[in-house]
């Protein structure tokens, strides 16, 4: 069996698209921010993987750059900011992660509409093993409520 086909999960013809399927794109991503130092400490991989699940939901880096590629001005003085836009319109999301002790914050920005939405309840060691995610598919799933 080649590396790739173990790497597909069952019922996949060719690749995850799910990160807690194990898209190749996010954990090449993952891998590669890891072992850079790019995120080491536990809020920083969390904030990647929030990131990351807005691709998941259809939306792009308001900057046009590559979804294996941190935005421009990602981690700053309050926290991790992520501006997104759907299907070609101007920005319309504002992600924003910021560590309140041993939580992370997550507030999310609609600015066309001016709606916000809120959860303070992300403990990154509830999905951290070592350096590895886990329980992916339980914060995926709240964070898509």
């Amino acid at each position: 069996m080649s590396r790739e086909e173990e790497e597909t999960p069952p019922g996949h013809l060719y690749s995850a698209f799910l990160i807690e399927d194990g898209a190749k794109w996010f954990k090449t991503l993952y891998d590669a921010s890891v072992s850079s130092g790019l995120i080491p400490s536990p809020s920083d991989k969390i904030a990647l993987l929030l990131h990351s699940l807005m691709f998941e939901l259809g939306f792009h880096n308001s900057t046009n750059c590559d979804r294996a590629v941190f935005p421009d001005n990602w981690r700053g003085p309050a926290g991790y900011i992520s501006k997104f836009k759907l299907r070609g319109s101007d920005p319309v999301v504002i992600l924003t992660v910021t560590s309140l002790g041993p939580i992370l914050k997550v507030h999310g920005t609609n600015t066309a509409t001016g709606e916000t939405l809120s959860s303070s309840s992300i403990k990154p060691s509830s999905y951290l093993r070592g350096e590895s995610l886990t329980n992916i598919g339980n914060l995926a799933r709240s964070f898509r409520k």
